[in-house]
């Protein structure tokens, strides 16, 4: 219910309490595996709810197989 902004110096905001946990990535600086691993992506992966994912194209690779 609260305002949601853009992750863009966090890298990470996350949105906890609704019906899903939402959790916000801008990967804009992402470029290597050393820098997604060091975001905690893959932890977040495995914790449910909805990674919405900006400069998605930026770590293209790494997403999983259902990824819309």
């Amino acid at each position: 219910n609260g305002e949601v902004t853009s992750p863009t110096f966090a890298l990470i905001n996350e949105y906890i309490g609704g019906r899903l946990n939402v959790y916000h990535f801008d990967m804009y600086r992402i470029s290597t595996f050393e820098d997604l691993c060091s975001t905690g992506f893959y932890d977040y992966l495995d914790w449910g709810g909805v990674l919405a994912v900006e400069w998605s194209e930026n770590i293209e690779n790494a997403l999983p197989d259902n990824t819309l």
